[in-house]
């Protein structure tokens, strides 16, 4: 077999060396953009960017990217990477697969996300794998616009959650106590922190959980509003063990409404909760926070 040409060698060499300059020099370009991109979708947040690694023609990996606007949210990502072929880079088409991803907003936490985006113009189509939140685990699929009002609508389905990290972690263990196992699925849209759309339903199946109402205010408010006297219903929720249970979820006029229905060795227990003027930003530190009263 004839050795390639010595011209040909210096050409091959000359190409190589070509790209490995153009990835040398393209890293901090695209650092550099991939941070004013987040700059535009987070204004007046912190982004950092720990390394970059580029494929000239179809490959830009990104590590431990962090973004952070003061103590409203915090996102950390450990992998990026940016998929693409010159062509579908030119009409505006980039997938981009994460994993090691980490979100404080407020009091909600999601950690080790993984998944994929597929870019187009105007919006960013989400393809959520895996997602640890609340003791359990949420997937699915969302849609986001990029046009500047961050209209957004998504499709979740949950699996494994602990009702009582949820308490905790809204801080609601002072009014009550939840333990057990909720799955179901939720549907989301709304635009920026602004919600439109919120329902869904969780299923509690065997065998079940306790329920404890420790906040006598809401006892009170559920007496008022059932006629049911006040020294039953403590006792009634003072452990009550339930078997089954659903709880829904709906949003009404800004209200987040929790439809609770359980059923139990000891009967059934009926609670209709609201959490008026419900909103994305009041959960973030400085927000109303989340604040469920009984409804009649």
């Amino acid at each position: 077999m004839k050795n390639p040409p010595s011209g040909f060698k210096h050409w091959l060499f000359l190409c190589f060396s070509l790209i490995a300059i153009i990835a040398f020099c393209a890293r901090p370009l695209a650092v550099h953009f991939v941070k004013q991109y987040l700059k535009n979708i987070f204004p007046a947040s912190a982004v950092s960017i720990g390394a970059c690694g580029i494929r000239p023609l179809s490959l830009i990996a990104f590590s431990d990217v962090e973004i952070r606007d003061g103590g409203r949210f915090g996102i950390k990502l450990k992998q990026a990477d940016i998929r693409y072929r010159p062509v579908s880079l030119l009409k505006g088409n980039v997938f981009l697969f994460f994993q090691g991803l980490d979100c404080d907003f407020g009091k909600l936490r999601l950690r080790g996300c993984r998944g994929r985006v597929a870019f187009r113009p105007g919006r960013a189509d989400l393809d959520l794998s895996s997602c640890d939140i609340f003791g359990g685990k949420i997937s699915g699929s969302a849609e986001l616009g990029l046009n500047g009002s961050l209209a957004y609508s998504s499709e979740l389905s949950l699996s494994g959650i602990n009702p009582d990290d949820f308490i905790k972690d809204f801080e609601l263990g002072e009014k009550f106590r939840m333990s057990g196992n909720l799955s179901g699925a939720v549907r989301i849209e709304g635009k920026g922190d602004g919600l439109e759309i919120l329902n869904g339903s969780l299923l509690a199946a065997q065998p079940g959980g306790t329920l404890v109402i420790t906040d006598r205010s809401f006892l009170e408010n559920i007496s008022r509003a059932s006629g049911q006297s006040f020294e039953m219903l403590v006792e009634s929720f003072r452990n009550y063990r339930y078997n089954t249970g659903i709880l829904k979820l709906s949003l009404d006029k800004g209200n987040l409404i929790f439809d609770i229905t359980l059923d139990g060795e000891a009967g059934r227990r009926k609670l209709d909760i609201v959490a008026h003027d419900f909103s994305l930003r009041g959960l973030m530190p400085g927000g109303s926070g989340l604040k469920p009263e009984e409804r009649s």
